[in-house]
C-alpha cells in the first residue's frame, strides 16, 4: 500500500506528541535532561570506561610499613593533600591509622571560596604490632600452672632482657634456669614462700606423699623484656612484676607489664614523626570513630 497524504500528517502528529529527552538547563557543571519513559541516557561514568585512561585519580591503597607508605604518598601528593591520624591509646594490637586524602577539599586562600574535593583518592597505614608485643600482652595478667608457666617462659625466652644498670635482674639464663626448676617441681606440692635478700624469693615444695621430702627453688620477683611494639620496629625495654598465688597445694604464676600503655605512646609519637619527616606533611589528629 502507498502512502497517502493523510498517513504521512498522521506519523508527523505521531512523532509531535510523543515526548522526547530534552534538555532543562546547562551550566558549567553539566548538562541537565529530562528523560522520558522509554529512554535511556548514558553518563560520564559509563563513558568513561571506554576512555584510554579514567578522568582523575580514585582508589584506596593499604600499606604495612610507614617507608612503603610515605613512598607512596610523596608519588602522589598535591598541596591540597592531607594526613588524619587516630590514635586508639586503648588498644594494644592496633593503636594507630594514618590516613592520606590526595583529592581533600582545598582551603579557602586569598579570599577565594574553598574548592571541594572528591575524598576518593587515598591511601592507608595501619601498623601491625609485633609477634612479640602480641604474645606478651595477650598473657599479661593471665594466670599459668607451674608447667605451663615453663614452657612459656622456654619459648619466649629471647625477649627477655638484662638491664645493663640493673645487676640484680635475671638474664634470659636465669630465667630459663628458673623455668626448668619449675617444670621439674610441677607434679610437688608448695609449701612455703620466703623472701630473700636479693629481693627475689625462695619457694619449697614437697612431694605429695613424703612431706619431710623438700625442694628448695629462687624464684625472681621481676624481670624485664625487651621487645617492638610494631613490626620492623625498635626494641622497647619493659618491666615485668612476677606474681604467684597458692591454689589447692599448687602454684599459679602469672606476670604483669608494667604500664604498657606508656610504650605504646612513645612508639606511636616516633613512628607519627617519622611519617612527617618523609613526607613533609603535618598529620591532623581526629577521634578514632570518625568516618574519614
Amino acid at each position: 500500500m502507498n502512502p497517502t497524504p493523510d498517513t504521512h500528517n498522521l506519523a508527523e502528529t505521531v512523532a509531535r506528541l510523543t515526548p522526547k529527552p530534552f534538555t532543562l538547563a546547562t551550566g558549567q557543571r553539566g548538562t541537565l535532561i529530562a528523560v522520558p519513559d522509554g529512554y535511556t541516557i548514558d553518563t560520564d561514568a559509563k563513558l568513561e570506561k571506554l576512555e584510554p585512561a579514567p578522568y582523575r585519580k580514585t582508589g584506596c591503597l593499604k600499606f604495612s610499613t610507614a617507608d612503603s607508605f610515605a613512598e607512596y604518598v610523596n608519588l602522589h601528593k598535591t598541596p591540597e593533600t592531607r594526613l588524619y591520624a587516630m590514635v586508639n591509646h586503648q588498644s594494644t594490637t592496633s593503636p594507630l591509622r594514618i590516613v592520606a586524602i590526595f583529592n581533600e577539599h582545598q582551603p579557602i586562600t586569598q579570599g577565594l571560596d574553598s574548592i571541594a574535593g572528591w575524598r576518593d583518592f587515598r591511601a592507608e597505614f595501619i601498623p601491625a604490632s609485633s609477634y612479640e608485643w602480641r604474645t606478651w600482652n595477650s598473657k599479661n595478667k593471665e594466670a599459668f600452672t607451674q608447667f605451663d608457666f615453663a614452657i612459656f617462659l622456654e619459648d619466649n625466652n629471647k625477649d627477655i632482657h638484662k638491664p645493663d644498670d640493673e645487676s640484680s635482674w635475671p638474664s634470659g639464663i636465669d630465667m630459663l634456669s628458673m623455668a626448668r626448676e619449675l617444670e621439674i617441681n610441677s607434679d610437688k606440692s608448695f609449701k612455703s614462700a620466703v623472701r630473700t635478700q636479693s629481693g627475689g624469693t625462695s619457694l619449697t615444695f614437697v612431694d605429695n606423699d613424703d612431706a619431710a621430702t623438700a625442694e628448695r627453688m629462687d624464684a625472681f620477683n621481676k624481670f624485664a623484656i625487651g621487645i617492638p611494639v610494631f613490626w620492623q620496629d625498635q626494641g622497647y625495654l619493659i618491666t615485668s612484676r612476677l606474681r604467684y598465688r597458692q591454689k589447692s597445694g599448687a602454684l599459679v604464676f602469672f606476670y604483669e607489664l608494667v604500664r604498657p600503655d606508656l610504650t605504646v605512646d612513645d612508639a606511636v609519637t616516633k613512628l607519627l614523626a617519622k611519617v612527617e619527616e618523609q613526607v613533609a606533611i603535618k598529620p591532623l589528629f581526629i577521634q578514632t570513630n570518625t568516618e574519614v
